[in-house]
């Protein structure tokens, strides 16, 4: 699973993945493999797709990748770019296609709402049905374990469509406190990254989530989780119980 990595644990990876007999290696008695792309990996083709044919000539089974919700139509992503390597590679793959993680409030957008009782991102009147991070897990092994995925792609929504001014009432019920949906605009929400000191990289792709959540290709939920694993998708309310620490006000 190739996760969670720290800058010092990428360069590691990228040095590694030159090299055919480290893959071969590490991917030695395995028979699956979920892939995921650490985000400071942008060059997919000189990366991602060495770990795709170490797999291959290892005879993997089942490749698992975690892409995005509507990649088949953005192709300037890196997501794009390895779902069509693994498909004319002719590789065993199963691709699971996340929709805006609910986790974006408790990491990237923590310290507005802990701080200034505010949601603020331009994301106009739009919806959208957040998937848990934690849905993943149970979802992947589903597919995993279960028959009939190979060659497939499922689209992994919640079951409920929120409004940011949901998201900022049910925040206000959980932590007690009201929590605002501050509606800023496409410049200014980017002119306050700038400001912040984030990267140009950052910035563009905060640019194009924000305009996808506006155009409200993620305000549509489906019941794929509960399809899949037999539970359902975690509710926007039961994760802000979990992690209202993440938005507590610090003494």
């Amino acid at each position: 699973m190739l996760s969670g990595l720290d800058g010092a644990g990428v360069r590691r990876f990228a040095c590694g993945v030159r090299s055919r007999g480290f893959l071969l290696c590490a991917l030695e008695g395995c028979d699956r493999l979920f892939l995921m792309r650490p985000p400071a990996i942008v060059d997919v083709e000189k990366f991602l797709f060495s770990v795709i044919d170490a797999a291959r000539r290892r005879g993997i089974r089942q490749i698992v990748f975690l892409s995005l919700q509507g990649v088949q139509h953005n192709r300037s992503t890196p997501h794009y770019a390895v779902e069509r390597y693994l498909k004319s590679s002719g590789a065993p793959y199963t691709s699971l296609r996340p929709n805006f993680f609910i986790q974006n409030l408790s990491t990237t957008h923590a310290a507005e709402i802990r701080d200034d009782d505010e949601a603020f991102v331009p994301a106009g009147r739009s919806f959208t049905a957040f998937i848990d991070a934690r849905d993943i897990g149970p979802v992947a092994a589903a597919v995993f374990t279960e028959p009939g995925h190979i060659g497939r792609s499922h689209t992994l929504c919640g079951e409920q469509t929120l409004t940011y001014r949901h998201v900022a009432a049910i925040l206000s019920d959980v932590l007690g406190r009201s929590i605002h949906y501050r509606r800023t605009s496409e410049r200014e929400y980017l002119t306050r990254l700038r400001t912040q000191g984030k990267p140009a990289d950052y910035i563009a792709v905060q640019k194009m989530i924000y305009r996808i959540v506006r155009f409200n290709i993620s305000a549509f939920p489906n019941r794929a989780v509960r399809r899949l694993t037999g539970e359902p998708a975690t509710t926007f309310g039961e994760f802000a119980t979990r992690a209202q620490v993440a938005w507590q006000l610090r003494e």
